[in-house]
């Protein structure tokens, strides 16, 4: 059935009226806030979309490994049984991209803004917590890790059981999850640091300054 031309303005008409319904909304809250406090909220949104961003990437990962598994363990076919790690290795590194843009946006609330603002330390507390802790990766990413390591090695074992070919290119995908396994954790423990994250701020304000000085000598 066609779109009449009527029906297609109407649509056109109630997309621009929710934009700019958006826009006053946008500006209101910027009249309400302060400069600082409007980048606070609009970061602290953003980490929180992140968030949803990383529980999403979990759980496609999870239902896409146990269809595809429930797809293949029946067929008996080893080779099938190793499809999921198609999906879990760039989920592992997609999903650490996200943890590192949090701790990045959340470092740079500590330093940049929690520091000018009376009232706002959530982020400078919790950054404190996390240093003084003998635990590096802490739950938020361990548990992730943990859920990725081990269905890329359930899918192995499974492999393995029904695997009817010669072993050598399933023992080099061993050695490569091993590999994978190795660098996702330090990466995770690197970005996770809040100490680390405010040390790259501090190159970033360190080139800034850098860049100010060579503009004026010229």
């Amino acid at each position: 059935m066609g779109t009449s031309p009527t029906d297609a303005k109407v649509r056109g008409e109630d997309t621009r009226e929710k934009l700019e319904r958006k826009k006053r909304k946008n500006r209101l809250e910027m009249q309400r806030f302060p400069a600082t406090e409007w980048e606070y909220k609009t970061l602290r949104d953003e980490i929180l979309q992140h968030h949803r961003s990383t529980v999403q990437i979990l759980a496609v990962s999870i239902a896409a490994t146990g269809i595809i598994l429930g797809i293949s363990v029946p067929s008996k076919d080893g080779y099938l049984c190793l499809i999921p790690l198609i999906v879990l290795v760039p989920a592992i590194y997609i999903y650490i991209s996200y943890i590192d843009s949090i701790f990045r946006i959340a470092a740079y609330i500590s330093m940049f803004i929690e520091t000018k603002t009376e009232g706002l330390q959530y982020e400078t507390i919790w950054a404190e917590r996390k240093m003084a802790s003998r635990i590096k990766i802490g739950p938020y990413g361990a548990n992730a890790l943990v859920m990725f390591h081990g269905l890329a090695s359930i899918c192995l074992i499974i492999s393995f059981v029904y695997w009817s070919g010669a072993l050598t290119p399933l023992l080099a995908i061993v050695c490569l999850l091993i590999v994978i396994v190795i660098h996702s954790t330090l990466l995770m423990n690197r970005i996770t640091n809040p100490q680390w994250q405010r040390a790259q701020w501090q190159k970033v304000l360190r080139n800034m300054r850098d860049g100010g000085k060579s503009l004026g000598r010229r």
